[in-house]
């Protein structure tokens, strides 16, 4: 699979910040480059997910490819 190298990083980030879109569309995308999740588990992120007091995301089994829940930590 494709990486980004780290160098590249503020050029993506321009492009997003220019680009046509929704604001809403443009925050999913910096969401995605936060958690390094899939298109769809990004897109279907629910707030009951998200602990904002351990700064976690819960993602269900039933949301995961594997069928295990996963605990994505946050940035504060």
């Amino acid at each position: 699979m494709p990486t980004l190298p780290p160098e590249n990083l503020p050029v993506i980030l321009k492009t997003i910040n220019n680009y046509p879109a929704t604001q809403q569309t443009k925050n999913l995308a910096y969401f995605q480059l936060i958690t390094m999740v899939r298109p769809s588990q990004a897109a279907t992120a629910r707030w009951i997910d998200i602990d904002l007091n351990n700064v976690i995301w819960t993602m269900l089994a039933s949301n995961m490819k594997m069928r295990h829940e996963h605990i994505a930590p946050l940035s504060k």
